[in-house]
């Protein structure tokens, strides 16, 4: 279909970069024209629902996150099991929302009382973000 669209001069194939993980990787690419025709004809394409994918291991971080981390592990490398407070320091506190929220829903509440009384986890809004969440786990199990 693309390869179509490209004939009739509303999309173009090139090559760029696409963040893998924590690399950049050559990627083949596509371009759409944001055109009434272009949006004309991706309207008659056949509905297809996207492949489920397999649910994510519990013990490794999502790949989206990965360029977050920069001790020189890579990403990949980085599991709950061995790394969790390293996990929750890099991720908790950070810019990256979702990642954040990934890590506050994934790590022990051991870790989260031990980063709670680490120098630049115990106060501030990350601080407080980690205690309400400590508090959010106690209620649950109260």
């Amino acid at each position: 279909m693309l390869h179509r669209l490209a004939e009739a001069g509303l999309a173009r194939e090139r090559d760029g970069l696409v963040r893998d993980g924590h690399r950049l990787a050559p990627k083949r690419l596509w371009e759409l024209t944001y055109s009434p025709s272009c949006v004309r004809l991706l309207g008659h394409l056949p509905r297809q629902r996207a492949p489920m994918s397999a649910p994510p291991d519990s013990d490794t971080v999502p790949p989206q996150f990965w360029s977050l981390f920069w001790s020189g592990a890579e990403g990949a490398e980085v599991s709950l099991a061995r790394d969790e407070l390293h996990i929750a320091g890099t991720l908790i506190g950070n810019r990256d929302l979702s990642a954040e929220a990934w890590a506050l829903q994934s790590v022990s509440s051991e870790t989260l009382e031990v980063l709670a009384n680490s120098r630049g986890y115990d106060a501030g809004d990350t601080g407080s973000l980690i205690r309400s969440e400590l508090r959010s786990r106690r209620s649950v199990t109260a």
